[in-house]
């Protein structure tokens, strides 16, 4: 399961860059423009599978063996992975440290060894501000 921890007030396209592509003068629009900003921003990210501005997610993963698990970091760009825990059914969890990233799939790819649920904690994104983001996406 999939869950965002912690998002970025910033959107990858600026309310004055919108407004300049519609030429609106006013600021009448502005919160409606803002809301719209926002669902485009959900809905690219959604049909990319990409998150464009830095986000914090937690993915949990159900383990099914014994054998090494090959753990799909759903979102990407990956930007770092922050910790990756054994979870115990009585709820604690313990720290994996041996654990290996592929990243030269279409997803990154995280590996470990667990008989016990893994939670992993990671950042995507192509960055922090927008001029990270791919010209081909922000496009107006």
């Amino acid at each position: 399961m999939l869950t965002l921890l912690e998002s970025s007030e910033i959107e990858p396209i600026t309310l004055t860059e919108v407004k300049a592509h519609l030429r609106l003068d006013t600021d009448v629009e502005d919160d409606l423009l803002r809301g719209l900003i926002a669902a485009s921003t959900n809905m690219v990210e959604e049909y990319l599978g990409k998150t464009l501005i830095k986000k914090t997610w937690r993915l949990v993963v159900n383990s099914l063996s014994d054998e090494q698990q090959q753990i799909e970091l759903p979102r990407c760009p990956l930007i770092e992975v922050l910790s990756v825990n054994r979870l115990h059914p009585n709820g604690t969890s313990y720290p994996i440290r041996r654990y290996s990233i592929d990243p030269y799939n279409l997803r990154p790819i995280l590996l470990c060894y667990s008989t016990q649920s893994v939670e992993v904690i990671y950042e995507a994104g192509f960055g922090l501000v927008p001029k990270h983001v791919p010209a081909a996406i922000r496009k107006p």
